[in-house]
């Protein structure tokens, strides 16, 4: 049985960042178990709508500009086929994750980075 639900909504939408700033999603989860660039405070102050979240910085920018051609290639190479899609878990509530791509069948998770050369 699965243990999460897709949610329908297109990733970089309105609604997307909506739903991102109001759940603890995979990019935050390093937050709680202690990434030295952002403490759980400000993570906590951020889904309370009291303090901002972190600017896009080049890497994050580079990385979502080239996330569709490296999804496109990665399919290609692997003969396979996958979706951006956000999901939601049945087990927390507040838990959600932005797949980069997963399988029509749901067996296969993407994630794609695009690091420097």
């Amino acid at each position: 049985m699965k243990q999460y639900d897709l949610v329908e909504l297109e990733q970089n939408t309105p609604d997307w960042i909506t739903l991102r700033k109001t759940h603890i999603g995979s990019s935050d989860a390093s937050v709680l178990w202690g990434n030295p660039w952002r403490s759980p405070y400000k993570l906590w102050q951020e889904k309370l709508g009291l303090a901002e979240g972190e600017p896009e910085n080049p890497a994050m920018k580079r990385g979502r500009e080239l996330e569709k051609l490296a999804r496109s290639s990665y399919q290609l190479l692997n003969d396979t086929i996958v979706e951006p899609v956000v999901i939601k878990s049945k087990l927390n509530n507040f838990a959600i994750a932005s797949l980069d791509g997963l399988s029509l069948d749901e067996s296969l998770s993407v994630e794609i980075k695009c690091g420097e050369k």
